[in-house]
């Protein structure tokens, strides 16, 4: 798929976004993203020389939320997950996603403040590019599809990939970095993966007023417009562009019965959670930590318990401690055959009177109790 620009002029970001459409989903996309990485060098001087070069804008525009937007203040993971849809919507994607990452040893610390401020900054740097090219949009319309969100999405994307310099870790393919996999390590890196780079959507979406959503499916999750009317899939990995449901769908094997538990839907505040709560699961199973392991994937499941990858995660920790415990590779067994043996004694005195001990103002006393047919 070709990521360059196909004219030698600096061309709109939704052209740039609509043209890079490759997605990163494993090894077998080296050498395509090698070709992505020393495309967003050209990007990044492309936007560069487009922001110092444009006039003022021809309008001006009042966008949907203030990036004074009220803060939340830092939280734990035992505390979101008491919190309803509605309760987590009002709560930044970046606290939310940090307050998984302080599980890890390695990420304790984490200074929540520093995160949200840097963001609001980023924010605020987008806003202002979108209001200032505002003019393109009114000029050229049809380069965003006659439509204002697409505009919107493409400046958000432009800015994210040519200003911010956030690209793939092509060093890091399978995912296996816990940086890789949470947004403080996206920030400080300028590096990320499929699970990090769309969360970055997410939240800087959650700060322009933008309703843009997580959607998961089988091995990758991507970004997505979704306001109940306009829906606009929008590939973190690929420079932000745009691919059908139909092309996730073809990629990523989805199967009718993945569909059915939510592969391709917009994924709501709980989902999106759990999703971040599979990413510390994936962590924890690395370490060989089958407890935490077993701990993040059985609350992953009760956030999302639909989910087949909640599942599988549940099913892959049970059977890592059984391999482990050897009584917890025959609790199981030990108990239905506890279970089958007080059957067969029941059957063999069914009909038999029964002796019970009651308690009595006097004492402990037996009484016999006819069992019936």
């Amino acid at each position: 798929m070709d990521l360059l620009p196909r004219k030698s002029h600096v061309m709109p970001p939704t052209k740039l976004r609509l043209q890079s459409r490759q997605v990163c989903t494993g090894p077998r996309r080296l050498c395509e993203l090698l070709v992505a990485t020393v495309c967003s060098s050209m990007l990044g001087a492309s936007a560069a020389y487009l922001l110092s070069t444009s006039p003022a804008p021809m309008t001006s525009r009042q966008w949907d939320r203030p990036i004074t937007a009220p803060r939340s203040s830092q939280r734990t993971v035992s505390e979101l997950f008491t919190l309803s849809n509605a309760e987590l919507e009002r709560i930044d994607p970046v606290v939310m996603n940090l307050a998984v990452a302080r599980g890890l040893p390695e990420f304790s610390n984490l200074d929540d403040d520093r995160y949200v401020r840097e963001l609001d900054e980023w924010a605020a740097e987008i806003k202002h590019d979108t209001e200032r090219h505002y003019y393109r949009f009114l000029q050229k319309p049809e380069d965003f599809k006659h439509s204002e969100i697409e505009y919107k999405i493409s400046w958000l994307a432009s800015d994210i990939n040519a200003v911010f310099k956030i690209d793939y870790d092509l060093k890091d393919l399978d995912g296996a970095r816990p940086e890789n996999l949470f947004l403080n390590g996206l920030i400080d890196r300028k590096v990320g993966t499929c699970v990090s780079m769309p969360l970055l959507y997410v939240a800087l979406g959650w700060r322009l007023g933008y309703p843009i959503k997580l959607v998961s499916v089988p091995t990758h999750l991507f970004a997505r417009w979704d306001d109940g009317v306009n829906r606009i899939n929008i590939e973190a990995t690929g420079y932000g562009g745009e691919l059908s449901d139909e092309a996730y769908e073809s990629e990523f094997f989805v199967s009718p019965r993945c569909k059915d538990r939510g592969a391709l839907e917009s994924l709501t505040p709980r989902q999106m959670l759990a999703q971040m709560i599979l990413a510390r699961a994936h962590c924890w199973a690395s370490r060989g930590n089958v407890h935490e392991h077993l701990a993040d994937a059985l609350h992953a499941n009760l956030l999302d318990p639909k989910h087949p990858l909640a599942m599988v995660e549940l099913e892959r920790a049970w059977q890592r401690r059984a391999e482990l415990d050897e009584y917890f590779a025959h609790a199981g067994h030990d108990l239905l055959a506890a279970v089958a043996r007080i059957d067969e004694r029941d059957r063999a005195n069914a009909g038999k009177p029964l002796e019970k001990l009651i308690f009595t103002d006097t004492g402990l006393m037996t009484v016999t109790v006819d069992r019936g047919p």
